[in-house]
């Protein structure tokens, strides 16, 4: 009978360039060795897959899925979540890479602690430079993190900046397929991160953080994430629909839906801000309209929201003012 491994590493593969060979390296160098690895091959255009088959023929915990269509991050992930058999899943990006010890330290805190999820804190590396969140963090009860996560986003940022991303967390197998917790499908909507956690926070019994930092994720013009198609302001329209809907099907908390309100508010104002700096500005802005007004809760949203220019958009002057003002004749405030 086959043992069942630690931990399973889901990761999408596209067109990773050079970075992948560096990414494969850092998993299948893990001193933690019991683990399998799910390479999603999401139509690779680049040579990536070969490069992920010639790893698989010399390792044999790399299993290769191909899709047969391009999924795109967040369905292909789903395909590696539905195949994963380890006690705990990891998700990684195919032009990160990992601290060597990464795996078997987070896996033995999570049994540790029967941990639904293990968080650690997350480091971005952007054009050559390590950048760390969450030093500062005070809070750490889990109802105030969720509450943080669902209306913290002011600048684009997230103040509980250790739930940013999935790549620096560890999740129990058995908690994420308990609540059929899934990604959104980002060819529809976005940011599945976000979402994800915010889901998996609203249901996880027993989570903890680290200090450690473990993962670095590279921040660079090319990936996926960085694409002016990821930050669509229908997409993220989109996907704060999807989630405003969860919260209010799965939780009675109106602390949780007014922290959400908050957030809801202040993405459109920024969206609208980015859909102004950009070169298809009014037209962009004339499709968000109408995608909020379509939006059942949009209105409700918008009835006790008092936008602060200096707090909430300092530094965005003139443009802020306009997507105010767009706010109020599109709501009828």
């Amino acid at each position: 009978m086959a043992v069942r491994p630690k931990v399973s590493v889901v990761m999408p593969v596209y067109n990773a360039g050079n970075r992948l060979v560096r990414c494969l390296d850092s998993v299948t160098r893990q001193t933690l060795h019991d683990i399998e690895i799910i390479l999603v091959l999401d139509c690779p255009t680049d040579g990536s897959d070969a490069v992920a088959k010639r790893y698989a023929g010399q390792d044999s915990r790399i299993r290769i899925v191909e899709n047969v269509a391009r999924l795109h991050i967040g369905e292909s992930r789903n395909v590696g979540m539905r195949l994963a058999k380890g006690e705990y899943i990891h998700f990684s990006d195919h032009d990160d890479y990992h601290e060597p010890a990464m795996l078997e330290r987070m896996y033995r805190q999570a049994i540790a602690g029967d941990l639904d999820l293990l968080v650690s804190a997350p480091v971005a590396v952007e054009n050559g430079r390590t950048v760390h969140y969450g030093e500062s963090d005070p809070v750490r009860d889990r109802q105030a993190v969720l509450q943080h996560l669902l209306g913290g986003e002011y600048d684009g940022r997230h103040t509980w900046s250790y739930y940013c991303y999935i790549h620096n967390v560890l999740y129990r197998t058995a908690f994420l397929r308990q609540y059929d917790i899934r990604f959104v499908d980002t060819r529809q909507m976005t940011p599945e991160d976000y979402i994800f956690n915010a889901v998996c926070l609203l249901h996880a019994g027993r989570v903890k953080e680290t200090k450690d930092r473990f993962y670095y994720h590279e921040l660079f013009s090319a990936s996926e994430g960085h694409h002016p198609d990821y930050y669509s302001g229908m997409k993220r329209a989109k996907g704060l629909a999807y989630l405003y809907d969860y919260l209010h099907t799965h939780t009675a908390d109106t602390a949780l839906w007014q922290c959400y309100d908050l957030y809801l508010a202040r993405n459109y104002i920024l969206l609208l801000i980015r859909a102004l700096q950009s070169n298809r500005s009014l037209r962009e802005c004339l499709r968000l309209m109408r995608c909020y007004r379509r939006l059942p809760f949009s209105a409700a949203v918008f009835r006790h929201y008092r936008p602060s220019v200096c707090t909430d958009y300092q530094g965005l002057g003139k443009r802020c003012l306009l997507s105010c003002l767009i706010t109020c004749l599109t709501f009828g405030r």
